[in-house]
């Protein structure tokens, strides 16, 4: 049964923590965000916002 079915609304499943924490580590020591997304499985664009906010 779809969810819309069942009263509730499909939506993107929450970011790892671990990867997160991960990403930002690595950001953190100086790789640059594009070499930090590619081994975690994150997109760029997750990297950039993470570390900044």
């Amino acid at each position: 049964m779809p969810l819309r079915a069942k009263g509730r609304k499909p939506r993107r499943q929450p970011l790892d923590t671990k990867k997160v924490e991960a990403a930002v580590n690595l950001a953190n020591a100086g790789t640059s965000p594009s070499e930090t997304a590619i081994p975690l499985g994150l997109g760029r664009s997750t990297v950039y916002r993470e570390c900044t906010g």
